[in-house]
């Protein structure tokens, strides 16, 4: 087994693990190797640059799987205005991607109504970005691994609330909480924009863990009712 391979089964392994039972998980490589992209998937990326193609191509399929897991048949995943995945009708979703590992992960909204995931490789923020993700009170933990399980958690927030609310969340409008392998997140910021949002935050279930070189975290609200 190749090293991508091991990280591959490792990050599966513990998106499964982290989130609850009625989200569906794929990742390239293990579940699938199609690159078939519809027409309108295509259009969206006609004048990127290789390596970015090849990363949407595989999020797409891996979505697809993903979605397919759930007895979704094949449907295209549209670009939105803010390059966000547009999931249809009925669906909630989110893709990562990061070294040789993409991972996506969906629900039925009347199961979860937001969610969220990402990955990082490495064990600590490159060297310099401290000021740029992390506010002043998260700076003061003296643990490396700490700053990049924190832009990890914005990561997985953004992509948790932005769909919901229309509302971009900087990460220093937002500070992390951690308690073993939960985080809690709490707004910082003045923004009169950002209510929705705020409110949002206080619903989201949070969590993370870091092995075989990377972080993962995920981030999801049950849906109101469910």
């Amino acid at each position: 087994m190749t090293d991508p391979d091991y990280q591959r089964i490792t990050v599966r392994d513990l998106l499964q693990g982290l989130l609850p039972d009625a989200v569906s998980v794929a990742v390239w490589g293990l579940d699938t190797t199609d690159v078939e992209l519809e027409a309108e998937e295509r259009e969206a990326i006609r004048r990127a640059v290789p390596k970015r193609v090849d990363e949407f191509a595989r999020g797409r399929a891996t979505a697809r799987f993903a979605l397919a897991q759930m007895g979704w048949a094949p449907v295209a995943i549209p670009v939105g205005g803010h390059r966000q995945p547009v999931w249809p009708d009925g669906v909630v979703g989110t893709i990562t991607h990061t070294g040789d590992v993409v991972a996506a992960a969906v629900a039925r909204a009347s199961d979860v109504s937001c969610l969220g995931i990402d990955v990082e490789s490495g064990v600590a923020l490159p060297p310099g970005t401290d000021g740029l993700i992390l506010t002043s009170a998260e700076q003061t933990d003296p643990a490396p691994v700490h700053g990049l399980v924190r832009f990890s958690a914005k990561e997985s927030i953004h992509k948790a609330v932005f769909p919901c609310t229309g509302v971009w969340l900087d990460p220093l409008d937002v500070e992390i909480g951690l308690e073993g392998t939960r985080f809690e997140a709490q707004p910082v910021h003045q923004r009169a924009d950002a209510q929705e949002a705020d409110a949002l935050l206080g619903d989201l279930e949070g969590r993370w863990t870091a092995v075989a070189g990377c972080v993962v975290s995920v981030a999801w609200a049950g849906a109101t009712g469910a």
